[in-house]
């Protein structure tokens, strides 16, 4: 391989990574968990349960369940399909809204950096490098709630304040 392949190679990487980014802000809780719970209970029991999570939840869901109907339903009566589209927006956004009304005051937004190659985020406590944790992943504007349990290869000290985690 000669030079400009390597840099042609690098480019698609470079561009792969980005397709599959998501920089976004999100409502995150985080637990220290032993590695030996990741194969025996699912990260979501390690937190209280939410109502607005649940919803959150739920709502996304149902659309993926009901997703190859809608576009099969979009094939044979494309007017009610949209007018069935209409409607599930209307409903995330009522859903949105209650979620985000019944939220705790402690809970706040932060920006969230999740790649193919793990995630990112500051945190207010240095977590410890090659622990294991459960987090809880609220992308409150796409209506998307994620429990994950994820192994901590860094923990920085951010210019910001806190520790990025990565």
């Amino acid at each position: 391989m000669n030079a400009s392949n390597d840099s042609f190679h690098n480019d698609i990487d470079k561009e792969r990574r980005q397709r599959f980014r998501v920089d976004d802000t999100a409502i995150l809780e985080v637990c220290a968990v032993d590695v030996q719970d990741t194969s025996i209970k699912p990260a979501a029991s390690f937190f209280k349960s939410s109502a607005p999570f649940n919803l959150v939840r739920d709502i996304h869901d149902i659309d993926q369940e009901h997703a190859a109907v809608l576009r099969s339903l979009g094939e044979k009566n494309p007017e009610l399909a949209l007018y069935l589209g209409a409607l599930n927006k209307k409903i995330e956004s009522i859903g949105s809204a209650v979620a985000e009304s019944i939220l705790p005051e402690d809970q706040r937004l932060q920006a969230i950096d999740l790649s193919e190659g793990g995630i990112g985020f500051v945190h207010d406590v240095k977590l410890v490098d090659g622990a294991y944790y459960a987090l809880k992943i609220w992308f409150h504007r796409a209506l998307i709630g994620i429990t994950a349990y994820v192994r901590v290869v860094g923990s920085n000290r951010s210019i910001e304040g806190g520790y990025h985690i990565s």
